[in-house]
């Protein structure tokens, strides 16, 4: 169920993308993208908005899908928030509805720290066109701030998310107890750093097809030119490691396992600092 749970919240931040770029100009959809085969709206708001009303059948049909699902198997309801978890009750379709809303909320939250950082590694660019505007489009009014305040606010939604939810989840038996102010700002900080802990599968994850793409003709697609490039922004710290045999680079592989290593000691530093508050 938790795959089930993982491809409904994808299918939703698509129809969100959807929604973002629909009536948009070719330029901006872009060739290759995940939105290339969806035919623009043009001037009919209607057909516009008919994706964010897809996306809300998606958040309301999947608690019926999981508490018919919960019938027959022995699964709980779970949200990751990387340093800490909330558990649902799988025969309350309230709580269900609930775990809906706040699961899409933590997947939106993630997807748009993904996207700043990867609008971050492409910002140089004069120009930014297919994946890098999507990109752009994805991120809304938020992708028209600086850089640096754009990599902050997915750690301040996160943070102030936490802090509203924090006395309704107690209430609702989710959370043990209502924490004390200078221990729930504290949660609130550790959360929202939390959000950044997914950066380990973004980043490895370029590194790994950048490396893969390099030696292996994968086509001309976009998305490969905009895999190359990320790519090589990241590795260009490392460029001076003697790791290049004729035509082999390990540097892409370097790269991917220091991410994967300084991630896992961030998330294992949160863990900790999440459990010492004593929720």
């Amino acid at each position: 169920m938790a795959i089930v749970d993982l491809l409904l919240n994808l299918i939703g931040l698509v129809l969100l993308l959807a929604w973002r770029t629909a009536g948009k100009p070719a330029a901006v959809r872009g060739a290759g993208t995940l939105l290339s085969n969806l035919k623009p709206a043009e001037s009919r708001p209607t057909k516009r908005w008919g994706y964010l009303l897809a996306l809300g059948g998606v958040l309301l049909a999947r608690p019926l899908i999981y508490s018919v699902a919960a019938a027959g198997l022995t699964w709980t309801p779970m949200i990751g928030l990387g340093s800490a978890a909330l558990a649902f009750r799988a025969d309350d379709p309230n709580r269900l509805l609930l775990h809906s809303l706040l699961s899409f909320g933590w997947a939106w939250l993630i997807a748009m720290s993904w996207a700043t950082v990867l609008v971050a590694l492409t910002a140089l660019e004069r120009e930014p066109e297919g994946w890098s505007k999507v990109l752009r489009e994805f991120l809304g009014g938020l992708g028209r701030l600086p850089i640096g305040l754009q990599l902050v606010c997915p750690f301040l939604l996160g943070a102030i998310a936490w802090a509203l939810l924090t006395v309704p989840l107690a209430n609702l038996g989710i959370l043990p107890r209502i924490p004390a102010g200078p221990e729930l700002a504290a949660q609130a900080v550790v959360v929202g750093a939390s959000i950044w802990l997914s950066l380990k599968w973004l980043l490895a994850g370029v590194l790994l097809l950048r490396l893969i793409n390099t030696y292996i003709y994968l086509g001309n697609a976009p998305f490969w030119d905009f895999i190359h490039r990320v790519g090589g922004t990241l590795i260009r710290p490392l460029g001076w490691l003697p790791v290049r045999f004729g035509k082999l680079d390990f540097t892409p592989l370097i790269a991917a396992a220091l991410v994967w290593m300084v991630w896992w000691g961030l998330e294992i530093g949160l863990t900790r600092a999440f459990s010492s508050l004593n929720l």
